[in-house]
């Protein structure tokens, strides 16, 4: 049965890791919006217009009707391909997630493509002094782009690639992002399962291989 897995939290929670290893172990799709939106930029793709590479370089999160827009194409070429998708972050604010009179929100685009009872969200919780500490000291792969590289490593120890720190890790940025999740991302839990989706909390602070553990659990 194909499903739609929503890997949630603030940042550095570690939705990015768990969301790799969900997609292994269920031999899905990864769908990682901002390493997407990271290459429409660096290849000067016309779709990410001037504002929405303000919005996505100081953190900000993106007009909605432009997210949706940017990436439903997509999605719906992964459901018709057969596989399940994994999001990581996905969705970030109410006008996304529910859409208005005039635009289908993310959950009833992916109600209608995998089925209302196959969406499972996970939600990370970390303390926000955990969130600064993780973001503000790693460094990420320019090759592989899996999990971070943190503090002092010189290569990727996975594939030996070059590290670089996103623009999305200034510490003043971060500040940016937590603000976000904290007025436009955390409201949605309570919607959403008001609505009958189902929302799993997970603790963020164990190591990732125990928080794989816990979410297996519940795949």
């Amino acid at each position: 049965m194909q499903k739609s897995i929503h890997v949630m939290g603030p940042p550095g929670s570690g939705k990015g890791t768990q969301a790799d290893l969900v997609a292994d172990y269920l031999n899905a799709i990864h769908f990682d919006s901002g390493r997407y939106f990271e290459r429409l930029i660096k290849e000067n793709d016309p779709l990410m217009t001037p504002e929405l590479r303000r919005q996505f370089n100081e953190g900000e999160l993106l007009d909605p009707r432009m997210f949706l827009e940017l990436v439903s194409k997509r999605i719906e070429a992964i459901a018709n391909s057969g596989f399940s998708v994994v999001f990581s972050g996905q969705p970030r604010t109410i006008l996304e997630t529910f859409g208005d009179e005039n635009l289908h929100g993310f959950m009833e685009i992916l109600s209608g493509l995998y089925g209302k009872e196959n969406i499972i969200m996970f939600k990370l919780m970390i303390p926000e002094e955990v969130s600064i500490d993780r973001n503000s000291n790693r460094l990420v792969c320019s090759i592989c782009k899996k999990g971070s590289i943190v503090r002092d490593a010189k290569m990727c120890s996975l594939c030996g690639g070059d590290l670089y720190k996103r623009t999305l890790d200034d510490p003043e940025v971060i500040k940016t992002r937590l603000k976000e999740y904290s007025e436009r991302t955390e409201p949605l839990f309570k919607m959403l399962k008001e609505g009958g989706f189902n929302v799993i909390e997970i603790d963020g602070t164990p190591t990732p291989a125990e928080i794989f553990k816990n979410i297996q659990k519940h795949l």
